[in-house]
């Protein structure tokens, strides 16, 4: 007699690599567009600086990082319906958008200050 193979459901897990990207460009990836700007303004900073590779860097790392959760990683929104290339083009602009203003600030407010 020969015993049918019972297939179990095995609870779906996300990948660490979701969670990772999710984290960072929810939350721990726009620490540096939120402090880079405060340290061009305390150190004075009114020309081109390191700090503003940073925050490039950091704005360049969360578009990416985003672009990456939809398009690889099957990226949620808040309402957990999938994410759509419309969603990132919404988030990149807006992110651009308040990045630019942020930076031409900081600049602005290191030369008055």
């Amino acid at each position: 007699m020969s015993n049918p193979v019972q297939e179990k459901s095995v609870p779906r897990y996300d990948s660490i690599l979701k969670v990772v990207a999710r984290l960072y460009w929810i939350a721990f990836g726009n620490f540096p567009l939120f402090f880079l700007p405060i340290l061009i303004v305390q150190n004075k900073a009114y020309g081109p600086s390191l700090y503003d590779l940073f925050f490039w860097l950091a704005w360049l790392a969360l578009v990416l990082v985003r672009y990456a959760d939809i398009v690889r990683l099957n990226g949620k929104t808040a309402d957990y319906e999938p994410a759509t290339l419309s969603h990132w083009k919404r988030y990149a602009f807006k992110l651009t958008a308040l990045s630019i203003a942020a930076g031409v600030s900081a600049h602005v407010l290191a030369f008055v200050l």
